[in-house]
């Protein structure tokens, strides 16, 4: 158990974050936390499995690298039986897709590095939230059409894996369930380019109300993709200001970011 953890009283802690600690190996000592709910590990890469987490109430769990960096995920995963958040922001091969755990009501779902052909949703009808910030290739028309089926689907947000050349949606595939959708440009694309992504999106998620669009470096979009969302009434820009080549209608509520100096 990290030095740390000797002080606190772990028959009532619900929420832990364990950071930059590369000598965690064994998880084994959490199961002195009777009330866990939620675990979040930054930076732990020495971590071997998370199986020893299958007797603590994990309803919620974020493994992540520094700054965003790709680690092995740890085994185990299919043993958490319980969650419900799941964010993941390391490296998932096909072995690691067949070890999600398949039976865990999970609501929200979060990938941070490339979902090709071995991923699939269609263990958790229940997914309310989804964002999977890097779309490879091989995620194609079995995995959009198990995105249609989720009706209970309120938020997704995506990207398109850097490398990849174009967004593929099968034809006539709609979201109407979807009312917020996110767009990142994960590949640091031109303005075009992520234009271009947007007018490919955009008719899949008709009945939108929030539309947010994160340029990961700073550039000028056309937004005219947005035009036909009847029920668009916010729009959100990371790192990004619109084309002057077109204006959103005035009941769009539209905010900058960062906020542009005055």
């Amino acid at each position: 158990m990290p030095e740390i953890l000797r002080f606190l009283r772990t028959e009532q802690l619900t929420h832990l974050w364990i950071g930059d600690d590369p000598e965690l190996h064994d998880l084994a000592f959490l199961r002195a936390f009777p009330a866990l709910t939620s675990l979040t590990l930054q930076n732990c890469p020495a971590v071997e499995s998370l199986a020893p987490l299958a007797d603590v109430p994990l309803t919620s769990l974020s493994i992540t690298g520094n700054s965003g960096g790709a680690l092995p995920t740890p085994p185990g995963l299919d043993t958490l039986g319980q969650l419900e958040f799941l964010s993941l922001y390391t490296s998932l091969t096909a072995e690691d897709f067949t070890a999600f755990p398949a039976d865990a009501p999970l609501q929200r779902l979060a990938l941070g590095q490339p979902v090709g052909a071995g991923f699939t949703l269609d263990c958790w009808p229940g997914l309310s939230r989804v964002q999977l910030r890097s779309l490879a290739g091989g995620f194609g028309e079995r995995q959009w059409h198990a995105l249609s089926r989720l009706t209970n689907l309120e938020s997704f947000s995506f990207g398109l894996a850097e490398g990849e050349p174009a967004l593929k949606i099968p034809p006539g595939l709609g979201l109407p369930q979807v009312k917020s959708l996110g767009l990142l440009n994960t590949g640091h694309r031109s303005s075009a380019e992520f234009s271009g992504i947007m007018r490919t999106a955009l008719p899949v998620f008709p009945r939108i109300e929030e539309l947010q669009l994160y340029g990961m470096v700073r550039r000028h979009l056309d937004l005219s993709p947005a035009a036909g969302l009847a029920s668009l009434r916010k729009v959100f820009l990371s790192n990004l200001t619109p084309a002057p080549t077109y204006s959103l209608p005035p009941h769009i509520n539209l905010t900058l970011f960062p906020r542009p100096r005055t």
